[in-house]
């Protein structure tokens, strides 16, 4: 898995002639496509007009994401460092870079960087807040920031139920007979294409997949001519009467008159034909075969664990000593029959982001939260690295 997160900072822009001031401290939510996160990010400024950034973030995938390996996205805890300026219309724009800082909090040597920009600083009634737009190596990144300290403490016993959705990650199936229509002895021939008859035979690794996965079809023909033979050339162009994608169409036949192509089931369960058409060439007519091909909805795994126990305490000599981390926490504790370490991060609305391991390392999970306002219990939704989706709910011991 990789590690990573990132965020930002703050900023009053000068606005009809009198002058902002761009120092303060960040509570920071981001939203992206790949990841989600929160944090802290402190401006300061070393001119009217820009200065440096520094803060610490926890970031979380979003989930399985169709076409992204997880182990790709930069994912966990980090400090981060950057520089600020306004633009000629006030605007705050800038850069930063997010470093991994414990590994005990997400995978190891990831970093988190891109630049930002966005809006003045807002007053509003409830107090300052800022709207930035990050571009990142995670892919976009939208950041809602606002000042203020929380005001629950999650220190303390909890204990957490997890139910895990995992994908099926294979489909079940065995070959089947294909059918064909070979050429009749007298064929009909056409410019450029012979009158040998043939029979053009296609066979599946697997006649049936789950949704997304492949298999390769093996495309044979034969000339069915009487006395003397030559093997078939050219080409077969293979095609599905679903939204089936199928590589390498038409594939060109082999001297063995063969040829391969993958086909990977679409979202489109049922039965679909698979039709394999020989084009032919200067000795051999064309001829076509097909086989079937069931495609099935991936199929999910619910498993419910029993009860984790964590222990949430301060952080202390975690990460860099010399960057501040309030609200920033270790996390420890016990599962069925696997031990647990971590961190967590409390932002100002009382939202949870916890990464924790298990076994020294070999599953990472990846949740957040809500605490409700007595702060005795948070809903929380991630991602588990080795099992799937995550859904449940964490409270106080008694």
């Amino acid at each position: 898995m990789k590690a990573l997160i990132a965020v930002l900072f703050l900023l009053f822009a000068v606005q009809a002639g009198a002058q902002s001031d761009p120092v303060a401290t960040w509570s920071i939510d981001l939203v992206g496509d790949n990841v989600r996160g929160a944090g802290y990010i402190t401006f300061d400024g070393s001119t009217p007009t820009g200065g440096t950034l520094t803060g610490y973030a926890i970031l979380r995938p979003v989930g399985q994401i169709s076409g992204l390996n997880i182990s790709e996205l930069n994912t966990g805890f980090f400090l981060l460092d950057g520089t600020w300026a306004l633009d000629s219309n006030g605007k705050i724009v800038g850069i930063f870079e997010g470093a991994d800082a414990d590994t005990a909090c997400g995978p190891a040597d990831a970093t988190f960087s891109g630049s930002f920009k966005g809006s003045t600083v807002l007053t509003k009634k409830s107090g300052n807040s800022l709207r930035l737009t990050m571009t990142t190596n995670d892919g976009p990144v939208e950041v809602k920031g606002f000042i203020g300290d929380p005001v629950l403490d999650i220190v303390g016993s909890w204990q957490a139920k997890l139910t895990i959705t995992k994908t099926t990650t294979s489909g079940t199936g065995t070959a089947a007979a294909t059918k064909r229509t070979p050429t009749p002895a007298i064929a009909a021939v056409t410019a450029a294409v012979g009158s040998g008859p043939t029979d053009t035979q296609i066979t599946l690794g697997t006649v049936t997949l789950r949704t997304g996965h492949s298999t390769t079809a093996t495309v044979t023909v034969i000339n069915t001519g009487s006395g003397t033979t030559t093997t078939p050339t050219g080409t077969v162009t293979i095609t599905s009467s679903g939204t089936d994608t199928i590589t390498t169409s038409p594939c060109t036949l082999d001297g063995t008159g063969q040829c391969t192509a993958s086909v990977t089931a679409s979202s489109t369960v049922g039965a679909h034909t698979i039709t394999a058409t020989y084009n032919g060439d200067t000795d051999h007519a064309t001829s076509t075969g097909t086989v079937t091909l069931t495609v099935q909805q991936s199929a999910t795994k619910t498993q419910t664990k029993t009860l984790e126990f964590l222990e949430i305490t301060d952080s202390v000599d975690f990460g860099d000593p010399d960057v501040d981390l309030p609200f920033f926490f270790k996390v420890a504790g016990t599962g069925p029959a696997y031990d647990v370490t971590g961190c967590a991060l409390l932002t100002r609305d009382g939202k949870i982001f916890m990464i924790t391991t298990e076994d020294a390392g070999d599953t990472t999970r990846f949740v957040s939260g809500k605490l409700k306002k007595a702060g005795i219990s948070a809903p929380l939704a991630g991602f588990d690295d080795d099992q799937g989706a995550v859904q449940g709910v964490m409270n106080l011991a008694p």
